[in-house]
């Protein structure tokens, strides 16, 4: 019996304050908010795979690519969201398949930026050509689009709150 009324009020209880809902709503949207994450994912790593591509190393193509200046392994894994240690793999991976370089300097520092190489943009460029995820994003009117990311941004913003200082991104 104790099970069933824990049960139920975390399903109906409601928290404090103003524009808040009930925890089984909030968990009902953090559901679909997933599936469309985890689906979005799934079909770009079907759509990347034939170019031999994996999403995050995609991820990482962008990052560098659309930074105003060159980044390190750690800030890579920042914006990515990722432990650094997986990306500095990850990056080792991608350097040793010749997608990436690191920019060796004299300084002998240990944190090196990375680059894309003529290999990595090519491959940036060629999974640029696949249509599906705008496709599937293309389904939303312009203004609901712009809806969707302002509310998004603020999510990733109490997100981030949570988890350590981030920086903007597009």
């Amino acid at each position: 019996m104790a099970a069933a009324t824990n049960k139920k009020a975390f399903i109906s209880h409601k928290l404090k304050g103003r524009n808040r809902v009930a925890l089984s709503e909030e968990y009902e949207f953090w559901i679909l908010m997933t599936q469309v994450v985890e689906g979005l994912s799934k079909v770009n790593e079907n759509e990347l795979k034939p170019i031999g591509l994996s999403p995050v190393q995609l991820g990482v193509m962008y990052v560098v690519k659309t930074a105003k200046e060159p980044l390190i392994g750690s800030e890579i894994a920042r914006r990515l969201v990722r432990k650094p240690q997986s990306v500095h793999q990850l990056l080792d991976r991608m350097e040793k398949q010749g997608m990436v370089r690191r920019i060796r300097n004299t300084d002998g520092k240990r944190e090196v930026p990375i680059e894309l190489t003529e290999k990595g943009e090519e491959l940036f460029i060629e999974a640029g050509k696949i249509h599906v995820i705008p496709e599937i994003l293309g389904q939303l009117s312009s203004k609901e689009r712009k809806l969707v990311r302002t509310i998004l941004e603020k999510l990733r913003t109490a997100t981030y709150e949570r988890l350590a200082p981030q920086p903007s991104f597009p």
